[in-house]
């Protein structure tokens, strides 16, 4: 830039003094003012660049340093790269591009001036523009590539700044960084159509999140030296089979999201910070070896599984929800489902709905869930099951409980205090259906046991019609909630349908609820009158039942 302004003083006094004995001291001198001042603005300019430069550098090495994962060996190795490009930006301004590379123009300045860092932004928006930087080892913004084929840049160590790829439509594209060591920002590649691999294998630091969408052709993602990002998500790429897919040594300061990922090997992750997402995974098994999961479990559309292997999980600090989940053929369920059984803590709601088990055996080693009043546990249409058994060891739960399954038994919640809402239809297996009387046809029992220690709930809502055998709640004293005309009972059963009516016979002995719902020997609408209201299904149509006729069958059989 000095070297520009020198040239435009030669041409001005060329053009002023040919011929002309007239005095311009004074006008020489304010044009040399002039070009001083922007001379000291270049210099301040480059300054402030290098200045900025510098102090990412530092943020890099900070990060780089506070590292601990068992590579120090190649963290020094980082460290010491990042040492020798900080020297060259303070002492070697040849080697330094001051500005951006956005226009031919800017990279043929760079070719031109043969340095290897800038300061600023670099888009590569032309092919060409990837061979102009081929020596490029440090850019000081954000690298952004919107063009090429094969995407390499052989000696690229860092990028102070994010890194952008999107809009690869070329066929077989590939993405390769080798000697790409830290990111101070972003990396995202999105929205590729072409990109059939991403390899950055000396890649260890990505200070912020990595999001690798829409890459419809995506078949190899390989960062083996990832140490530490901010967040990850893997989703909506390719969904024919990957052959590379390794994130095992990554720790995620915050959320895992993946999605979309099809291939015959093992998802592993390795340790996380916030929510775990999954969902449209078809792997034969999950792996994480970390001993909690910091936020929400989701996982939802997983099919094909073999195991999932969370070996050291005993907590999670959000919810657990598990939707259409299944196993392969032949599978035990206990592959999917054993983690759970390793629990002892769940920081929120649970839901398992429309998974397909034939042994719903889970978190029954359970003792708290530090859940809210809105937050609930749903268990509904898992499967045609063999058995039921779940949570037998949570004390407490503040929020509600849903269940509608078909299980052959049912024997849950055994260890379970109280509860506000809670929901209950146990029902039986469908095993075929019949043409001519246009019916299902249901295996012949049904087994209803559990809640063996609840001692009071809000409301609690039963459909019955399908139990053969009832054994729940021989100790439950209150049931608080009172309302009117059949919308708001303390408590509602549904005691027989039609359909079923030669093949049920439930009873209930309690003689606490019976006789606080036929308000017997005093007992008061304020010392636990229990509001209860009975119905029948008789051909298809609900049939009001008395308490009292209600109360002599259930207690039908009963001993004191």
């Amino acid at each position: 830039m000095k070297k520009v302004l020198s040239y435009l003083l030669v041409l001005f006094l060329a053009l002023n003094f040919a011929g002309c004995s007239e005095d311009f001291s004074g006008d020489i001198d304010d044009l040399q003012k002039q070009i001083d001042d922007l001379d000291k603005k270049v210099e301040d300019l480059e300054k402030a660049q290098q200045e900025n430069l510098l102090a990412e550098i530092a943020k890099l090495q900070s990060a780089i340093d506070a590292l601990e994962n068992g590579m120090d060996d190649e963290l020094a190795a980082i460290l010491a790269d990042l040492k020798t490009l900080e020297d060259e930006v303070a002492n070697n301004s040849e080697a330094v591009y001051y500005g951006n590379l956005i226009t031919d123009a800017d990279f043929e300045a760079f070719v031109t001036k043969e340095a290897t860092i800038v300061t600023g932004r670099v888009e590569i928006s032309k092919t060409e523009h990837l061979s102009a930087i081929a020596n490029l080892v440090l850019v000081g913004g954000n690298l952004m590539i919107t063009a090429g084929e094969m995407i390499e840049l052989p000696n690229l160590e860092s990028v102070a700044g994010s890194v952008y790829i999107n809009g690869i439509d070329t066929e077989s594209a590939g993405i390769s960084f080798p000697n790409l060591a830290s990111v101070g920002g972003m990396f995202h590649t999105f929205s590729n159509k072409g990109i059939t691999s991403i390899t950055a294998s000396s890649l260890v630091l990505v200070s912020d999140e990595m999001v690798i969408d829409n890459n419809d052709k995506l078949a190899s993602i390989s960062f083996d030296k990832l140490a530490i990002v901010d967040e990850l998500m893997v989703s909506n790429n390719s969904l024919t089979t990957l052959t590379s897919f390794n994130f095992n040594n990554t720790k995620v300061n915050g959320d895992v999201m993946y999605k979309g990922i099809a291939g015959e090997f093992t998802l592993s992750m390795g340790e996380f910070g916030g929510n775990l997402h999954m969902s449209s995974i078809f792997v034969p098994v999950i792996s994480y070896e970390g001993s909690e999961i910091a936020g929400d479990f989701y996982m939802a559309e997983v099919q094909e599984l073999t195991r999932i292997n969370f070996p050291n999980v005993t907590k999670t600090g959000g919810t657990i929800t598990m939707l259409n989940v299944s196993a392969e053929n032949g599978v035990a369920d206990s592959e999917i489902l054993g983690w759970t059984n390793a629990l002892t803590e769940i920081g929120g709601a649970v839901n398992l709905s429309a998974n397909n088990f034939s042994r719903l055996d889970a978190f029954n080693n359970v003792v708290t869930i530090k859940n809210s009043s809105n937050d609930d546990i749903l268990f509904v249409g898992n499967g045609s099951l063999e058995y039921m058994f779940v949570f037998n060891k949570l004390e407490y739960n503040y929020g509600s409980i849903r269940i509608d399954e078909r299980s052959d038994e049912f024997n849950i919640f055994n260890a379970l205090g109280g509860t506000q809402f809670l929901e209950w239809t146990p029902k039986r297996v469908i095993t075929g259906f019949d043409p001519n009387t246009y019916e299902d046809l249901y295996r012949e029992t049904t087994e209803a046991r559990g809640f063996a220690s609840m001692t009071r709930v809000t409301q609690l809502t039963l459909d019955l019609s399908q139990v053969t055998t009832f054994d729940a709640f021989p100790v439950l004293e209150v049931i608080s909630q009172k309302g009117t005309e059949g919308k708001e009972h303390g408590l509602v059963m549904l005691m027989k349908d039609d359909k079923f009516e030669n093949e049920t016979t439930i009873q209930w002995c309690n003689s606490t609820i019976m006789d606080k719902i036929l308000n017997l020997e005093g007992v008061s609408y304020n010392d636990g009158w229990i509001d209860a209201y009975f119905y029948n299904i008789e051909a298809y149509s609900k049939v009001d039942i008395a308490n009292e006729e209600a109360v002599t069958v259930l207690s039908a059989g009963c001993t004191e």
